[in-house]
């Protein structure tokens, strides 16, 4: 499966779901996940729209990344339903993949700064515990 699983939605958007192993990070704080999460995801939204094949501007201007907390964190993207077509290919067009590379060049990346965040909200519980 890898780590980008596709979804069809339905309302015209295409959803891609970043399938990573975050539960050891998880073990932190969830409010220093969630922040981390949601600094990580405005990156690779930035990096996935600087990558993106521009035609009209609307696949660039109309795909973003959301942080998703919960019991299984993750980070979906979100962008135009033609955007698997452009990221895959078709038989009449070649792949041009802007989403896949971004993720799994930023792969170990995403991972860490989301332990940082996590490892310093932990610190900070910890430091108000011992001011008690």
């Amino acid at each position: 499966m890898g780590i980008v699983r596709i979804i069809k939605t339905g309302k015209g958007m295409t959803k891609y779901k970043l399938k990573m192993n975050l539960e050891g990070v998880v073990k932190g704080t969830s409010k220093g996940v969630t922040k981390g999460m949601k600094k990580v995801a405005r990156m690779v939204q930035h990096e996935i729209r600087e990558r993106a094949p521009e035609d009209t501007g609307f696949m660039k201007e109309n795909t973003f990344v959301k942080a998703v907390g919960g019991k299984k964190p993750r980070m979906e993207v979100r962008s135009p339903y033609y955007a698997l077509f452009v990221e895959k290919g078709t038989v009449n067009m070649d792949a041009q993949p802007f989403i896949t590379p971004v993720i799994k060049g930023m792969r170990r990346d995403i991972i860490s700064r989301i332990a940082k965040e996590g490892r310093k909200e932990t610190e900070r519980a910890i430091g108000k515990r011992r001011k008690r």
